[in-house]
């Protein structure tokens, strides 16, 4: 069996210029992030009032919103997953020469889990988006089942990584830690896909559906890509660290 990677526990050597950089970014975007949250919360009830006049679908009987509270509550697993990567980042660069057990699992979790969280709010918001469009049905799923699929298939990839994660620190349990984080982000990477496709077909049907309350608000079109956009990036991300782990496992 070959030597495992630096200092015992990485497969690669990390760089702590990175890390500091990193860490300091999502410093930042905590910052940015609850301010920007509360903005939205707040501009939420003034949207409300000025669809008033607004002709509703045949299928609607009555105009739909969402709470402040309930808006909060969506952009929390968000806000959560970018205190996760500050924390893995800022002890990374801290224990990067001298790394620790401790050390080298908290920053590995934090850092696997953190972009499923994202994906949580970005389902979250897509799903609200096409309830209040009323076009649930142009969901992948019905609406009762969808919210189901992507929390099951994003909570078992995650679990996975984590129980992984857990057992990196264990030069006897290599192997099945890198499988169950592989298992584990290609679990997540299907259902980030999924959504991606379903993101795209809705945006068509946008375009192509007559519901007063699309065609009246550009704003749509537009918050459907920033959360395509997420979506996308955080596929890619998985598939790096998908690859990073597949090359590590190879080289054991």
């Amino acid at each position: 069996m070959a030597e495992f990677g630096f200092e015992g526990f990485y497969a690669y050597k990390p760089d702590r210029a990175a890390a500091i950089a990193f860490a300091v970014l999502f410093g930042i975007l905590i910052q940015f992030s609850l301010i920007e949250t509360t903005k939205a919360t707040l501009k939420n009830r003034k949207l409300v009032s000025t669809w008033k006049s607004i002709k509703l679908p045949d299928d609607a009987s009555a105009l739909r919103f969402f709470s402040s509270a309930s808006l909060r509550w969506t952009y929390s697993p968000f806000i959560l997953g970018i205190v996760l990567e500050f924390v893995g980042y800022v002890v990374r660069a801290v224990s990067i020469n001298k790394p620790t057990k401790s050390t080298f699992i908290v920053q590995s979790v934090f850092l696997l889990i953190a972009p499923s969280l994202y994906s949580a709010s970005i389902f979250m918001l897509f799903s609200k988006m096409a309830h209040l469009l009323f076009m649930e049905r142009y969901m992948v799923f019905p609406a009762k089942y969808n919210t189901l699929f992507f929390l099951v298939g994003d909570m078992t990839g995650r679990v996975l990584q984590a129980a992984g994660g857990g057992l990196l620190s264990s030069l006897d349990n290599l192997n099945t830690a890198r499988i169950l984080i592989i298992v584990g982000l290609f679990i997540q990477i299907f259902c980030y896909s999924v959504l991606m496709l379903n993101q795209i077909f809705f945006h068509y049907k946008m375009r192509t559906d007559s519901n007063g309350i699309v065609q009246s608000n550009k704003v749509w079109f537009r918050f459907n890509y920033i959360l395509l956009g997420g979506n996308i990036l955080i596929i890619a991300r998985s598939i790096v660290r998908a690859i990073e782990f597949i090359m590590a496992y190879k080289a054991i």
